[in-house]
């Protein structure tokens, strides 16, 4: 497959992927989908379907392409970090707006911009594959990974049950 034909789709795949967990336990409230489902519209739980859908993504493509990777470690490290640094890529790119523009008064045009870099974070993880995904990883950095991705997994499930004592936008001196 063409390289920047799979950087879109694996961007576009990531954008649906990422919808149905934003909305499935609004559809579906069951208590099986809130450790990886958005429960509500916090920063917090958009960085953690980032995650988990991104995750998903890259299961989807493991078995659809397990035939024909080389280097199946290297495939599965490459795709465990970037799965941990996605949310912070939708992070990064979500508040460049509100940054240099300031808050979207328009329901649409919010909701055209959130599609964009959701895609776009997928796109630019994708790229980010094609570039590592053929390194041979050392054992350390392949722990690293591991224990990283562990810890960011686990971190979103707790915090969907109970909360850190601080938001990340609340100066801690206001926080009684």
């Amino acid at each position: 497959m063409n390289k920047n034909l799979y950087i879109y789709l694996k961007g576009l795949f990531f954008l649906v992927i990422f919808s149905i967990f934003h909305f499935a336990y609004e559809i579906f409230p069951s208590p099986v989908l809130v450790p990886v489902c958005a429960i509500n519209e916090s920063i917090w739980q958009h960085l953690k379907i980032a995650f988990f859908s991104y995750f998903v993504l890259n299961l989807v493509e493991f078995v659809f392409r397990r035939r024909s990777i080389q280097n199946k470690s290297d495939f599965i490290f490459s795709r465990l970090f970037t799965t941990t640094v996605i949310p912070w890529f939708v992070f990064i790119l979500w508040y460049t707006m509100a940054a240099f523009y300031g808050r979207l008064e328009i329901l649409l045009l919010e909701v055209i911009f959130a599609s964009i870099v959701t895609a776009l974070s997928g796109a630019v993880c994708a790229t980010i594959e094609l570039n590592i995904e053929d390194k041979h990883f050392t054992r350390n950095f392949k722990a690293f990974i591991l224990i990283i991705f562990v810890i960011s997994a686990s971190l979103y499930v707790i915090f969907t049950y109970k909360l850190p004592w601080i938001d990340m936008f609340v100066v801690p001196e206001t926080v009684k």
